[in-house]
This record gives C-alpha cells, structure tokens and sequence, in this order.
C-alpha cells in the first residue's frame, strides 16, 4: 500500500495542485502536509515512509508546484488558496530537505512579498514560515537577508502594537537567528536595531516571553560585537543602555538569558 502512496498517491497530489479547479488546489495544499510531515514522535520506520514520501513530491516537483499556485493566486477572490499554501510553507519548513527546496524554488522572496497583506491571518503565517525558515539552515538567513529580509522585520519592530505580540515573537526570534550571522548582525547595529528593541522594552504591556526574546537577540548581536572588538554597548542612548542594564540584572529568572 505504501508503494502506491509513494508513486502513484505523490503524482496524484501534484496534479491536484496543478488542476483548473481552486477548491481542489486548496484541498490538495491541505493535504500534501499530512502526506510529507509527521511532527509527531515516531519510530524509524515511520519516518523513513515519511522520507520516501517528501523525496516523490520533491523529485516530481510538487514543491515547485505548490509555489506556483502561491505566485497566481491573488487576495481577492483567491485567498483560500494563498491561506492553505502559506499554512502549508509553514508547517513544511519544519523538514530540512524539504526547507531547502523552498528556498531553492524562490519561497523565501514569496514570503517577504507577503508580509505587507491586510489579511491578518495571511500576514501571521508569513512570519511565522519566515521564523521556520531560519531555524533550519544558516544558508537561509542569508537568503533572507539578501532578499531585503532584514528591513522588513526591522519595520515589523518599529510599527509594532499591543495586538500583535505573537507576531512580534515571531519577528524576534528570527532577529535572534539572523544576529548569530557576523554580517547580519553588524548590519543590525548600523541601522539602529539595538535602539529599537531595547525601546520595545520600555512598553508597559510587554510581556516575559517577548521581553525574554528581545534578550536572546542582544546576546547574539553582543557575542558578534565583542568578536569584533567592538562592544554593542557604545551603540545605544545611556537611556536605553540603563534599561537593559535592569533586565540583564533583573531577579525574575524569566528575564534574563
């Protein structure tokens, strides 16, 4: 049975992504998740079925596919569609293979061209695809980074709102990925990243988890910085200097990193 799911069930799917009807599309973008991935704990054999399975889709072009449903569709009367693709891109870069194949197929350029939707939802899973991204492979923080990556989630910083904290987190953990790159890091300092982020924390409505994400971006810049012999420290306002000063040293174990 396993057999037909690896042949015949892969080509099957691709070709739904490829079909002229768009609830069948959605469906197949639905589907092709549970067909690859499994996030769950299992044995040896059932990840190499799972394996087996990513490698048909690749091999067939299903990724290709899948992102070219994306690159047509619209907000408008096509927002399923774009919906399911980027839900998918999400949970699909948790695989490294198949990770590597977004990026390779343009994915992450796809993603930043999303960010600007006003579909809450849409937005949402973009940063979080994003996020995903960065935490498989260092190439692709320089992807994103070359992409103009960087200034989009330093914008996401400076208009940030107190209903958009989950996003933010989203946003700041990818910082903390990107920061761990010296070039990337350094060009975070240079456009006023540090400010930025240690004014976040002045936010009376912030809560542990961001304020404990905005840490962990800082130990990276600071780990790059003294690399270099030049401690981030002389970048920022003696305001802003004094205030991480306090969450550096604050009790609350939550706090720090």
């Amino acid at each position: 049975m396993e057999d037909f799911w690896v042949n015949q069930g892969a080509t099957l799917l691709i070709n739904w992504l490829e079909s002229s009807q768009e609830d069948v599309r959605e469906m197949a973008a639905k589907v092709i998740v549970k067909f690859v991935i499994n996030i769950g704990d299992i044995g040896d054999d059932e990840k190499t079925k799972y394996e087996k399975r990513a490698n048909a889709v690749i091999h067939g072009g299903g990724i290709r596919s899948l992102l070219n449903l994306a690159k047509s569709s619209n907000e408008g009367d096509q927002i399923g569609v774009r919906l399911e693709v980027a839900k998918t891109i999400t949970i699909l870069c948790l695989d490294n293979t198949i990770s590597n194949v977004i990026v390779e197929e343009g994915g992450i350029q796809l993603l930043l061209n999303w960010v600007n939707s006003t579909n809450k939802t849409l937005f949402e899973e973009t940063i979080k695809a994003l996020k995903n991204l960065s935490l498989r492979d260092a190439h692709n923080k320089i992807i994103i980074f070359e992409c103009g990556g960087l200034e989009v989630l330093m914008n996401l910083v400076y208009r940030w709102t107190s209903s958009s904290k989950k996003v933010l987190k989203h946003v700041l953990v990818t910082l903390e990925n990107m920061a761990s790159d010296d070039k990337i890091s350094m060009e975070i300092i240079k456009n006023g990243g540090l400010n930025a982020l240690v004014t976040l924390t002045q936010e009376e409505c912030m809560s542990m988890g961001v304020l404990n994400q905005i840490i962990r971006v800082f130990a990276n810049l600071a780990g790059i910085g003294y690399t270099n012999n030049n401690n981030i420290t002389f970048e920022l306002e003696p305001s802003l200097l004094q205030r991480l000063e306090q969450l550096i040293r604050s009790p609350l174990h939550d706090f720090r990193y």
